[in-house]
Order: structure tokens, then C-alpha cells, then sequence
């Protein structure tokens, strides 16, 4: 399947050895940045003079930001750490200027403090933003009214987050979101501070272990995955 540029484009369905995918990984707008907050980072960019974001460990999104302001032919800055910098040198595009600070505190008000000077668009951390909500819900429009279950990989939990509160605005509390987490208590706690009170009617988070196939929780007639990444890990 061909690749998608366009942001307002809903991804397809698509079945694979039995099993339904939202094959949301297919937007790539930008060279090696593909799927939900890829969409994200473009919608956030169009019509923006420059973008400005911070880039840690945790939330490596310096790369995806620069490359996306590059194909729209904009500057970029990017801050960051001492700690994580080397991972930046060699990789960025060469639109992207890299600024180092002393710790995380220091970067984040920096790169906030940029965005007010230079009139540059602040990328948040995470693509967590209202653009990712509205996107997250269009795309959403495909998934069928009777699926009992959407199965999403998550570090962090902001993506499905936003499809449980598009099954809710949707009035589809029957499907629920099943979270796959690399670490459950960060999800845990970030659907407790950003979600619904009740947000444990509408989500189960379960912990990613070795032993367990990610296709075991597929095993719901019509359960959809969320992006066809999850066919490359199992």
C-alpha cells in the first residue's frame, strides 16, 4: 500500500492473516516519520514560520520535527541536554539548530521562551496537543461501528488516551481501548492526570511481556489493532 502525505486522508482497514488493522503508520509526510504523531507534528507545522521543540530521551522527537520543518522548507530549533545531545549531532537534518542546555529544566523554559521570541510554533512534548485529539478522532470515522475492541501499543498512553475520548465523544462506549504498555504505571498515571474520572470503564492497560503474543489480544471478533506496526513486532 502507497504511503499517504495528506493529513485530512483517513487511513484504511486492512486485514491480515485474519486479523483487522487501522493502518494508520501508512501517513508519512516527512522521509522515516510515520503514524499518529507524524500526522500530528505536520498539522501542528502548516502555515508556521519556523518550529522550535525539545528533545529528550524520553520524548526523541527532535528528529521528527526537523524533518518535517524541512520538507516544508522552514527553520528549526531544537533544544536539549548535555546528556542526550550526541544523539542529535550527525542525525538532524541540516535545517535544524541544535541548542544544549544544563538540564531538563533549562531546556523546557528555553525552548518555551523561543517560541515567544521568534514567533517560532512550540512543538509540545509528546505531540500532546489539541491538534492530536482532533486528529486522532477523524481518524477514527472508519472504525466500525460494532468493533468491541481497539488494541494500541503505547510508551506514554497520549494516543490512546485520544481514541478512548473519540469513542466516548462518539457515543461508542461499547468499544473499549485495550493498552499494550512498556510501562504500565506511566500510562497509568498519565490516564489519570488527562483522562476521564471513569476512564477505567472504557480502557483495560495490560503490561508487554515477552511470553505474550500482541496478536493473543486480537482474539475478539472484529478487534481492530492501531497501526500496522504491530504486524512487524507481534
Amino acid at each position: 500500500m502507497k504511503n499517504i502525505k495528506d493529513p485530512d486522508e483517513i487511513t484504511p482497514i486492512q486485514e491480515v492473516d485474519g486479523y483487522l488493522f487501522k493502518m494508520d503508520d501508512l501517513f508519512e509526510f516527512a522521509p522515516g516519520h510515520s503514524g499518529t504523531k507524524a500526522r500530528t507534528c505536520l498539522l501542528q507545522a502548516l502555515r508556521e514560520p519556523g518550529l522550535t521543540t525539545s528533545h529528550t530521551k524520553k520524548y526523541p522527537q527532535g528528529f521528527m520535527v526537523a524533518a518535517t520543518a524541512k520538507e516544508l522548507g522552514i527553520p528549526c530549533r531544537v533544544h536539549t541536554t548535555h546528556k542526550v545531545a550526541r544523539d542529535l549531532f550527525g542525525k538532524r537534518p541540516s535545517n535544524a539548530v541544535v541548542i544544549i542546555h544544563p538540564d531538563h529544566e533549562a531546556m523546557v523554559e528555553a525552548t518555551q521562551s523561543d517560541s515567544r521570541l521568534s514567533g517560532f510554533k512550540f512543538m509540545a512534548m509528546n505531540m500532546d496537543c489539541t491538534a492530536a485529539n482532533e486528529s486522532v478522532a477523524r481518524q477514527c470515522e472508519n472504525i466500525p461501528k460494532d468493533c468491541p475492541r481497539i488494541i494500541v501499543q503505547t510508551q506514554t498512553g497520549a494516543t490512546a488516551l485520544d481514541i478512548l475520548h473519540a469513542m466516548i465523544d462518539q457515543g461508542r462506549e461499547d468499544t473499549k481501548v485495550l493498552v499494550i504498555c512498556q510501562d504500565e504505571q506511566v500510562v497509568h498515571d498519565y490516564f489519570d492526570t488527562h483522562g476521564p474520572d471513569d476512564w477505567f470503564h472504557h480502557a483495560q492497560l495490560v503490561s508487554r511481556t515477552k511470553e505474550t503474543s500482541t496478536y493473543e489480544y486480537g482474539n475478539i471478533e472484529g478487534a481492530i489493532f492501531w497501526c500496522g506496526n504491530i504486524i512487524r513486532g507481534k
